[in-house]
Protein backbone atom coordinates (compact mmCIF):
# COMPACT_ATOMS: atom_id res chain seq x y z
CA UNK A 1 0.00 0.00 0.00
CA UNK A 2 2.65 2.45 0.61
CA UNK A 3 4.47 1.64 -2.51
CA UNK A 4 1.07 2.44 -4.82
CA UNK A 5 0.85 5.95 -2.58
CA UNK A 6 4.61 6.80 -3.39
CA UNK A 7 4.07 5.57 -7.26
CA UNK A 8 0.87 7.86 -7.53
CA UNK A 9 2.16 10.27 -5.66
CA UNK A 10 5.32 10.59 -8.12
CA UNK A 11 3.16 10.62 -10.64
CA UNK A 12 1.14 13.09 -9.50
CA UNK A 13 2.51 15.66 -7.29
CA UNK A 14 5.80 17.00 -9.16
CA UNK A 15 2.66 18.18 -12.17
CA UNK A 16 1.64 21.30 -9.12
CA UNK A 17 5.48 22.46 -9.48
CA UNK A 18 5.05 22.32 -13.40
CA UNK A 19 7.62 25.61 -14.47
CA UNK A 20 9.55 26.10 -11.45
CA UNK A 21 13.16 24.82 -10.10
CA UNK A 22 11.25 22.85 -7.55
CA UNK A 23 9.63 20.55 -9.72
CA UNK A 24 12.99 18.64 -10.28
CA UNK A 25 13.47 18.85 -6.15
CA UNK A 26 10.50 17.17 -5.43
CA UNK A 27 10.41 14.66 -8.31
CA UNK A 28 13.81 13.66 -6.98
CA UNK A 29 12.71 13.44 -3.43
CA UNK A 30 9.92 11.33 -4.22
CA UNK A 31 12.03 8.72 -6.66
CA UNK A 32 13.99 8.77 -3.73
CA UNK A 33 11.40 7.27 -1.46
CA UNK A 34 9.90 5.00 -4.00
CA UNK A 35 13.05 3.47 -4.52
CA UNK A 36 13.76 2.50 -0.57
CA UNK A 37 9.79 1.25 -0.08
CA UNK A 38 9.98 -0.58 -3.25
CA UNK A 39 13.10 -2.47 -1.72
CA UNK A 40 10.91 -3.40 1.43
CA UNK A 41 8.14 -4.10 -0.83
CA UNK A 42 10.27 -7.08 -2.72
CA UNK A 43 13.03 -8.35 -0.97
CA UNK A 44 12.98 -11.65 -0.37
CA UNK A 45 15.83 -12.15 2.23
CA UNK A 46 17.65 -10.02 4.25
CA UNK A 47 20.99 -9.97 2.49
CA UNK A 48 19.30 -9.00 -0.69
CA UNK A 49 17.39 -6.09 1.44
CA UNK A 50 20.50 -4.71 2.62
CA UNK A 51 22.32 -4.99 -0.64
CA UNK A 52 19.79 -3.43 -3.12
CA UNK A 53 18.84 -0.52 -0.32
CA UNK A 54 23.26 0.16 -0.72
CA UNK A 55 22.70 0.51 -4.10
CA UNK A 56 19.37 2.53 -4.04
CA UNK A 57 21.82 4.85 -1.75
CA UNK A 58 24.37 5.12 -3.86
CA UNK A 59 22.38 6.10 -7.24
CA UNK A 60 20.32 8.46 -4.93
CA UNK A 61 23.38 9.97 -4.13
CA UNK A 62 25.01 10.10 -7.38
CA UNK A 63 21.83 11.42 -8.83
CA UNK A 64 21.76 14.42 -6.04
CA UNK A 65 25.07 16.53 -7.92
CA UNK A 66 22.31 15.93 -11.45
CA UNK A 67 19.29 17.87 -9.92
CA UNK A 68 19.63 20.44 -12.12
CA UNK A 69 21.40 18.98 -15.17
CA UNK A 70 20.01 20.00 -18.47
CA UNK A 71 21.89 17.67 -20.82
CA UNK A 72 22.13 13.59 -20.60
CA UNK A 73 25.86 12.62 -19.10
CA UNK A 74 27.22 9.19 -18.19
CA UNK A 75 25.70 9.54 -14.76
CA UNK A 76 22.14 10.41 -16.70
CA UNK A 77 22.81 6.79 -18.49
CA UNK A 78 24.13 4.88 -15.67
CA UNK A 79 21.11 6.19 -13.58
CA UNK A 80 18.63 5.36 -16.09
CA UNK A 81 19.38 2.18 -16.57
CA UNK A 82 19.24 1.58 -12.76
CA UNK A 83 15.82 3.18 -12.92
CA UNK A 84 14.58 1.15 -15.51
CA UNK A 85 16.29 -2.33 -14.11
CA UNK A 86 14.83 -1.90 -10.85
CA UNK A 87 11.30 -1.19 -11.71
CA UNK A 88 11.26 -4.41 -13.83
CA UNK A 89 12.66 -6.36 -11.57
CA UNK A 90 9.31 -5.10 -9.29
CA UNK A 91 7.53 -5.62 -11.95
CA UNK A 92 8.13 -9.72 -12.31
CA UNK A 93 8.68 -9.81 -8.02
CA UNK A 94 4.78 -8.22 -8.07
CA UNK A 95 3.22 -10.14 -11.42
CA UNK A 96 4.94 -13.75 -9.40
CA UNK A 97 2.85 -13.13 -6.38
CA UNK A 98 -0.23 -12.15 -8.49
CA UNK A 99 -0.02 -15.18 -10.55
CA UNK A 100 0.65 -17.46 -7.40
CA UNK A 101 -2.15 -16.00 -5.02
CA UNK A 102 -4.36 -18.50 -4.11
CA UNK A 103 -7.21 -15.85 -2.60
CA UNK A 104 -7.63 -12.35 -4.25
CA UNK A 105 -7.44 -10.15 -1.06
CA UNK A 106 -6.44 -6.38 -0.95
CA UNK A 107 -2.45 -6.56 -0.98
CA UNK A 108 -3.15 -8.35 -4.73
CA UNK A 109 -5.34 -5.69 -5.48
CA UNK A 110 -2.65 -3.46 -4.83
CA UNK A 111 0.20 -5.42 -6.60
CA UNK A 112 -2.12 -5.82 -9.65
CA UNK A 113 -2.24 -1.65 -9.50
CA UNK A 114 1.47 -0.97 -8.74
CA UNK A 115 2.32 -3.47 -12.00
CA UNK A 116 0.62 -1.53 -14.42
CA UNK A 117 1.72 1.84 -13.15
CA UNK A 118 5.60 0.75 -12.99
CA UNK A 119 4.48 -0.51 -16.61
CA UNK A 120 3.66 2.70 -17.68
CA UNK A 121 6.71 4.32 -16.09
CA UNK A 122 8.75 1.73 -17.61
CA UNK A 123 7.10 2.67 -20.93
CA UNK A 124 7.88 6.38 -20.53
CA UNK A 125 11.78 5.54 -19.64
CA UNK A 126 12.26 3.18 -23.28
CA UNK A 127 10.25 6.13 -24.83
CA UNK A 128 13.30 8.68 -23.73
CA UNK A 129 15.92 6.15 -24.56
CA UNK A 130 14.77 6.16 -27.80
CA UNK A 131 14.29 9.73 -28.16
CA UNK A 132 18.14 10.24 -26.90
CA UNK A 133 18.98 7.89 -29.47
CA UNK A 134 17.34 9.29 -31.75
CA UNK A 135 16.10 12.91 -31.48
CA UNK A 136 12.96 14.04 -33.10
CA UNK A 137 11.54 10.60 -33.03
CA UNK A 138 8.45 11.56 -30.51
CA UNK A 139 6.44 14.70 -32.19
CA UNK A 140 5.65 17.80 -29.88
CA UNK A 141 7.15 17.00 -26.77
CA UNK A 142 7.71 19.86 -25.61
CA UNK A 143 10.52 19.41 -23.21
CA UNK A 144 12.72 21.65 -21.74
CA UNK A 145 15.41 19.19 -21.21
CA UNK A 146 15.82 15.51 -22.72
CA UNK A 147 16.57 14.36 -18.84
CA UNK A 148 13.36 15.29 -17.73
CA UNK A 149 10.98 12.18 -17.69
CA UNK A 150 7.42 12.93 -17.19
CA UNK A 151 5.77 14.16 -20.67
CA UNK A 152 7.50 10.70 -22.18
CA UNK A 153 5.39 8.74 -19.28
CA UNK A 154 2.76 10.83 -20.11
CA UNK A 155 2.85 9.79 -23.59
CA UNK A 156 3.60 5.97 -22.30
CA UNK A 157 0.34 5.59 -20.25
CA UNK A 158 -2.00 7.58 -22.82
CA UNK A 159 -0.22 4.89 -25.87
CA UNK A 160 -0.73 1.70 -23.27
CA UNK A 161 -4.39 2.50 -22.48
CA UNK A 162 -4.97 2.99 -26.23
CA UNK A 163 -6.60 6.63 -25.01
CA UNK A 164 -4.33 8.71 -27.41
CA UNK A 165 -5.10 12.13 -27.25
CA UNK A 166 -3.18 12.73 -30.22
CA UNK A 167 -0.61 15.42 -28.85
CA UNK A 168 1.81 13.27 -29.21
CA UNK A 169 2.70 11.18 -31.85
CA UNK A 170 5.32 8.44 -32.54
CA UNK A 171 7.20 9.12 -36.00
CA UNK A 172 10.11 7.05 -36.38
CA UNK A 173 9.40 3.37 -36.85
CA UNK A 174 11.31 2.97 -33.44
CA UNK A 175 8.77 4.94 -31.55
CA UNK A 176 6.22 3.51 -34.05
CA UNK A 177 7.06 -0.44 -32.75
CA UNK A 178 7.85 0.42 -29.20
CA UNK A 179 4.06 2.30 -29.08
CA UNK A 180 2.24 -1.12 -31.02
CA UNK A 181 4.07 -3.10 -28.10
CA UNK A 182 3.44 -1.41 -25.36
CA UNK A 183 -0.12 -0.95 -26.53
CA UNK A 184 -0.54 -4.87 -26.83
CA UNK A 185 1.34 -5.08 -23.44
CA UNK A 186 -1.43 -2.89 -21.81
CA UNK A 187 -4.70 -4.57 -23.28
CA UNK A 188 -3.23 -8.20 -22.24
CA UNK A 189 -2.09 -7.15 -18.80
CA UNK A 190 -5.53 -5.95 -18.03
CA UNK A 191 -7.29 -8.46 -19.71
CA UNK A 192 -5.66 -11.23 -18.29
CA UNK A 193 -5.08 -9.94 -14.79
CA UNK A 194 -8.78 -9.02 -14.28
CA UNK A 195 -9.88 -12.12 -15.40
CA UNK A 196 -7.52 -14.23 -13.29
CA UNK A 197 -8.81 -12.60 -9.96
CA UNK A 198 -12.19 -12.32 -11.11
CA UNK A 199 -12.07 -15.98 -11.60
CA UNK A 200 -10.05 -16.93 -8.32
CA UNK A 201 -12.41 -14.81 -6.32
CA UNK A 202 -15.75 -16.60 -8.21
CA UNK A 203 -13.98 -19.94 -7.05
CA UNK A 204 -12.77 -18.68 -3.14
CA UNK A 205 -16.45 -17.88 -2.72
CA UNK A 206 -18.04 -20.87 -4.02
CA UNK A 207 -15.82 -23.21 -2.31
CA UNK A 208 -16.66 -21.16 1.01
Amino acid sequence: MFLLISLVSLLFIPSFFYQTPYQKIVAYILQSFTFFIGVYAIHESKKELYILTGVCALVITLNMFGVYKHDATIQFYLSFIFYLLFYLMMCVRLMRNIFTAKTVRLSVLVAAIIVYLLLGICGGFVFMLIENIHPGSIYNLQIENITEPSRFIYFSFTTMSTLGYGDITPVTPPTQSFAIILTVIGQMYTTLVVAMLVGRYLVHRNRN
